[in-house]
């Protein structure tokens, strides 16, 4: 079994968030990660459970708190965003 966040990571987060920076990511790419997911990021186009979403969103936001415990001057809008949200609704 792989480890827990591998699939969420390499199926749903990496292909949308991947090409962007740390510096660059702010709060609207992801909204709009987790608005593709829940409208149709499935592998047939359909729509992902809340679940699944809510499991992307942990991967994204154990990610951002790994990147400011390592570089403490990179934080922006969107490491705030992440850990504020708290979790991801339809």
């Amino acid at each position: 079994m792989p480890p827990t966040g591998t699939r969420g990571s390499s199926t749903y987060v990496l292909p949308r968030l991947g090409a962007v920076s740390l510096r660059s990511l702010h709060a609207n790419h992801l909204d709009d990660l987790y608005n593709h997911l829940l409208s149709g990021g499935s592998k047939d186009g359909g729509p992902l459970a809340p679940k699944t979403v809510h499991e992307a969103h942990l991967v994204v936001r154990n990610a951002l708190d790994l990147a400011v415990q390592r570089d403490r001057r990179w934080p922006t809008c969107a490491y705030g965003y992440a850990t504020a949200i708290g979790s991801v609704r339809p």
